[in-house]
């Protein structure tokens, strides 16, 4: 499985922010070699290995940082929103309704992450499910940290009470996630 190089910029900024440059360098010991390499020098590719160059870091930065909660992939996921949603697109995402952001969401889910498609099972005031298909072995950290920005693209475009919840399954013998989710 495959991640695009975008998901990549908001490791450093997030732990830089929230535990500062020593914080910063306790993560970067912790990591892989390899991810280090990428993560320091600013190594470009297009697409990067999920597990090593992604899924290893946020479980560091989790099990550094939240022992172990993966409360701290929600937090990551919220983050990576308000950096990487420019200021045009916030604008017009604070504009739209929850229903909005959801069509969008699920139009551009094949971008983060390679051969991965979402699709919108139902969607309704207040209430959605979102179907992710080609997601293969989806980690619970993985699932957080979606989670994480579902929730604050959803608070952005005027959510309260934000609940996501999720439900893996074996459909025509591949499997899917779900994502269920409900707000004010």
């Amino acid at each position: 499985m495959k991640i695009n190089k975008l998901s990549r910029l908001a490791f450093p900024k997030f732990i830089k922010l929230n535990f500062g440059e020593e914080g910063y360098k306790k993560w970067l010991l912790s990591i892989s070699p390899e991810a280090r390499e990428i993560y320091t020098n600013k190594k470009v590719n297009d697409w990067y290995d999920l597990e090593n160059i992604f899924l290893d870091p946020l479980q560091k930065l989790c099990d550094l940082f939240y022992d172990g909660d993966f409360f701290g992939a929600e937090e990551l996921g919220k983050f990576d929103v308000e950096s990487s949603i420019n200021r045009i697109l916030k604008f017009f995402v604070k504009l739209g309704s929850p229903e909005f952001v959801i069509k969008k969401t699920s139009a551009i889910f094949g971008k983060y992450y390679k051969g991965v498609s979402a699709e919108i099972i139902n969607l309704e005031k207040n209430k959605t499910r979102v179907r992710v298909h080609n997601f293969e072995n989806m980690k619970k950290i993985n699932e957080h940290l979606l989670i994480g920005w579902m929730i604050r693209a959803l608070e952005i475009s005027g959510a309260k009470n934000i609940k996501i919840n999720t439900e893996q399954k074996n459909i025509n013998n591949k499997n899917v996630i779900d994502f269920f989710g409900t707000w004010e």
